[in-house]
């Protein structure tokens, strides 16, 4: 099964794209840099207070489905 993932950009200033995620089992929140190349890694937000490092793939949503198969 595919996780239907959306993500809606709230803020792009500071060099950081900043969206709202949904549809996520468990990221809420993901930050990434305006200038990340693939292997990177971007904060991704989840549970109460938590904050880890997703490994950038060149698109979003992709990158998040396999942040949580990890």
């Amino acid at each position: 099964m595919t996780l239907q993932i959306s993500a809606v950009l709230v803020a792009s200033s500071n060099g950081y794209q900043d969206y709202d995620i949904q549809g996520h089992p468990c990221v809420r929140r993901a930050c990434v840099p305006n200038n990340i190349r693939r292997g990177e890694t971007f904060n991704v937000y989840h549970g109460e207070s938590s904050k880890s490092g997703a490994v950038w793939d060149g698109d979003l949503a992709s990158s998040l489905r396999k942040f949580a198969t990890n």
